[in-house]
Order: structure tokens, then sequence, then C-alpha cells
């Protein structure tokens, strides 16, 4: 849905838009917003909504046996071609839709282990979370400064599906949608 849906003579992009800047702004999500993620998870999604607009398109449309028009097609190709840099969790609606990477090359190449990654390990294994503040520091390790850069980079897409994945096992909420602060005062 666009800025401009009106619906029953209700400016429901509009409304939403503002839905979406407060819930950027509040530290606890509201009310009102948990009865909007009760209805669609992704109504505020972490990453562009015109992907989330690509992808619900492509949704409503595999159904039709006619085929995919020619926009999602194309838009489907270009996911296969960004899928290392999709959030883990655009990759999972994209596998709903049995959209999955191809032509991945496999590599005896293996990188080395990240030092922040044992570190996380080792503090998610004590206290059974990585809402740590920004300057808590694991066996003399910077871990709270690491896991801010890590959510940021996740948050514009830049971190690996790799690191994504280690990290969200080790803590599914290590980069909550709402505030840090609010997720470190819950644990």
């Amino acid at each position: 849905m666009t800025y401009s849906t009106v619906h029953d003579g209700f400016p429901l992009g509009r409304w939403l838009n503002c839905q979406r800047q407060q819930a950027r702004r509040d530290a606890i999500p509201t009310a009102r917003h948990q009865v909007l993620t009760s209805i669609d998870p992704w109504w505020d999604p972490p990453w562009d909504l015109a992907w989330q607009r690509a992808y619900t398109r492509a949704r409503t449309t595999q159904s039709r046996t006619t085929g995919s028009p020619a926009d999602v097609r194309t838009w489907i190709r270009a996911q296969h071609a960004a899928w290392a840099h999709l959030r883990p969790q655009q990759q999972q609606l994209l596998i709903s839709l049995g959209i999955t990477p191809v032509g991945r090359r496999r590599t005896s190449r293996v990188s080395p282990a990240s030092p922040g990654l044992a570190h996380a390990r080792a503090y998610a294994a004590r206290h059974g979370h990585l809402a740590c503040s920004k300057d808590t520091r694991h066996d003399d390790f910077a871990l709270g400064d690491w896991l801010t850069q890590k959510r940021r980079a996740a948050r514009q897409g830049r971190l690996s599906p790799t690191a994504a994945h280690a990290l969200e096992n080790l803590d599914p909420w290590w980069c909550p949608p709402w505030p840090h602060t609010w997720q470190r005062t819950y644990q």
C-alpha cells in the first residue's frame, strides 16, 4: 500500500506512514502498534517499503494460473542476484514463496570466525541474551560496541546472512525492530 492509498474515504496510507514514524520514535511498542503487528508482522519492516510492496505483489500474484506478470518475474530475478545482501527475514519470506538462491558457487575457502562472535556466544551462554549496553566488555573485548556495529549493519542491509543467522541463533532478539534500549531494559 502506498502513501496515497485511501480506503472507504480514510487516508489509510498516510495514517500507516504516521504509525511507522511513531513506532520508530517510541521506546516501547504501543497497543495500536501491537495490534498492527498481529494483523501484519511486516507492517513496519526494517527494510525498504518498496521491497515489501514488491514482495506482497509477488505473493498475491503467485496463485494466478496465468503466471506471474513481467514486473514480478523481473523482481524475482533481482532477488536471486541480491540474495547474499538480503536480511535473513527477507530470505525466509522469499523461501516461503518458493524463491530460493540459485547459482551459488561452493568454495573450499572458509572465512575465519569473528572474535566478536566468540565473545557473543560466551556472553549469551552466561546471560541468555545479547541485550547488553554499548559499553559492555567481555574478557576485555568491546562486545557492546561490536554488537552496536552489527545491529547498524543489519538495519542497513550490510550484515552477511551468515553473521545474522549466527547472532539470531544466540538471541532471536539481538537486533529487535524496536529501540534496543527497550530490549535491554526488558532483559
